[in-house]
């Protein structure tokens, strides 16, 4: 299998992964005349700002469209009250290094429902689309204002930055010294840092409801043991022959780092394994003389595997899954050989004649009981390991089935 068909299968996989995880969940929303109704709405799992969402009032009901100038407010089971705002947004990221602009914020009139960061007297809301992400605060449940900042590429390339936001607060927002403000940068983690401590300073009892919502969803890594067997195919084009090997398949062993990400429910995580594998075959084949004889060939190697990509699961309950893997590898070999090649002499190659490192693309299927047990099969794209040949029949292919324990 090819790296091309390698890439297919990821694509296959990864598409019906995105639509099999799309569902109608309970949720409800908020309505103009701020009447909660309750209803099925889409999750999408939003990595960016939502700008409209699909609900249903029903199982068997037509699925409506509302977007976030229609809604106030509108929750997914456990998830974030992502709420409603229709305004200026700064955009400071996409000056470049050659415009001389003057000391002002570039804005853009956006509406979208931003995601709450800090809830409380004082509440933080974060809009975010791709590396785009704006800030956004509420004082007392009143009417939303976007915290503004920018950047000014002047000459020399000097970048200047226009804290406005640190203004914002310093009138609003604050309950301690003005240093605290000065030395507040426009990111996620300084910002709620920020509004955490003025909510801690007005009710030393505050407790970000934020936070005790996503306790379950936070990353966390693990280690696995991955054990199983590999089918090995060889083929070589030499002098006027090509030498079809046998398939063999061959015990392999490894050990896995993963860590799974602290969003989307916890469904995507990166990871990266090794493993050792190494295996013995042979062809018949007649050697190009003038007294032909059939003859052997051996190819005999042994290598580490090195896999690393990303994974994501599919949930079926609280104690099953499946999941999907994509990525690239990286092999290392320690000994590579092809014996009695030519003739009736032994002329043989050696661990020298390889490549030492090979790259290549790989992909994976595989189900999980338990988030602790695994299983899984994985095809990778095919490498050619000879020096001294780049034909298309020196290709070494290889598939794996394993049974993986997390520790």
């Amino acid at each position: 299998m090819n790296k091309y068909s390698i890439l297919l299968i990821a694509a296959f996989f990864f598409t019906n992964a995105t639509f099999a995880q799309t569902r109608f969940e309970k949720g409800f929303f908020i309505d103009a005349n701020d009447k909660q109704v309750n209803c099925l709405i889409k999750n999408e799992r939003w990595l960016n700002s939502p700008k409209i969402i699909l609900y249903k009032l029903s199982e068997n009901s037509n699925e409506i469209e509302v977007d976030a100038t229609k809604i106030k407010k509108f929750k997914v089971n456990d998830g974030p009250l992502y709420v409603a705002h229709t305004g200026s947004f700064p955009v400071y990221k996409n000056n470049t290094a050659t415009q001389v602009l003057t000391m002002k914020i570039n804005t853009i009139d956006r509406s979208a429902f931003l995601k709450p960061i800090i809830t409380g007297t004082a509440s933080l809301f974060e809009f975010r689309e791709g590396n785009d992400i704006s800030y956004a605060y509420t004082l007392n449940d009143n009417e939303m204002e976007i915290l503004l900042y920018g950047e000014s590429v002047g000459e020399n390339n000097l970048v200047s930055k226009i804290n406005t936001y640190k203004n914002q607060l310093f009138k609003d927002v604050k309950c301690g010294s003005k240093t605290d403000i000065q030395n507040l940068k426009y990111s996620t983690k300084s910002l709620k840092e920020y509004f955490y401590n003025y909510n801690v300073c007005i009710d030393s009892n505050f407790k970000n409801e934020e936070d005790q919502s996503t306790v379950t969803k936070k990353s966390k890594s693990s280690i696995k043991l991955w054990a199983g067997v590999q089918q090995n195919k060889f083929s070589s084009a030499i002098i006027n022959s090509i030498l079809q090997f046998e398939d063999k398949i061959s015990p392999k062993v490894g050990i896995e780092f993963e860590h799974v990400l602290g969003f989307n429910n916890n469904k995507w995580a990166l990871f990266i394994n090794s493993s050792y594998n190494e295996y013995e075959t042979l062809a018949n084949y007649e050697p190009f003389s003038t007294n032909p004889t059939v003859a052997q060939a051996t190819f005999e190697f042994s290598r580490l595997e090195n896999f690393t990509g990303a994974r994501h699961y599919m949930f079926f309950n609280d104690n099953s899954s499946i999941f999907i893997e994509t990525g690239f590898t990286f092999d290392y070999d320690f000994k590579a050989e092809l014996d009695n090649l030519i003739g009736n002499a032994a002329i043989n190659t050696s661990s020298g004649d390889f490549k030492t490192i090979y790259f290549g693309l790989a992909a994976g299927v595989g189900y999980s009981f338990n988030q602790k047990f695994y299983t899984r099969l994985n095809i990778y794209s095919g490498q050619n390991i000879l020096v001294f040949f780049t034909s298309k029949n020196n290709i070494y292919n290889r598939m794996a089935f394993t049974i993986g324990y997390k520790l």
